[in-house]
């Protein structure tokens, strides 16, 4: 039986044989590990991918800034339910579907509330308990950010 088991794990390491291992050092562990050429590659382009990301949130964040918004403050009013949230989309692309309103939101510094009230149909109550959610959806929109976009589905 055991000689059974050595034979075929043999016959599956003889697979991986052509396989070149690159040895990585990493400095937090001071340890050192040995990764194969295609999970070296994967490693190496998630940390890039990482950073950039990094990048991408930390520059979000000067730009929210001018609005007085915080990560804190956007986890504070971000809505809880799928419904609320597709109103709050629904209302970022009425911003983003009207030039004049787009301009004079980024321009002003200022959500026109009244204005989308009238165009989505939706109470003021809404768009005010939301206002800060709905600016940094368009924010997001609007500036380059290809990453975040991609994580809250834009």
């Amino acid at each position: 039986m055991i000689k059974r088991r050595l034979i075929d794990y043999y016959r599956k390491e003889m697979r991986h044989r052509d396989v070149v291992p690159l040895n990585v050092y990493v400095q937090e562990e001071e340890a050192e590990l040995d990764y194969g050429a295609d999970q070296a590659i994967r490693e190496f382009s998630d940390r890039d991918i990482a950073e950039l990301r990094r990048a991408e949130i930390e520059e979000l964040a000067k730009e929210l800034s001018q609005w007085n918004i915080t990560y804190r403050d956007l986890a504070k009013v971000s809505p809880r339910h799928r419904k609320t949230k597709e109103q709050c989309a629904q209302l970022a692309g009425i911003i983003l579907s009207r030039p004049d309103m787009l301009e004079s939101i980024m321009i002003r510094k200022y959500l026109p509330v009244s204005e989308l009230e009238k165009a989505s149909g939706l109470p003021r109550k809404f768009i005010e308990r939301f206002r800060k959610y709905i600016i940094a959806i368009v924010v997001i929109a609007i500036g380059d950010y290809q990453y975040i976009k991609d994580y809250i589905k834009l």
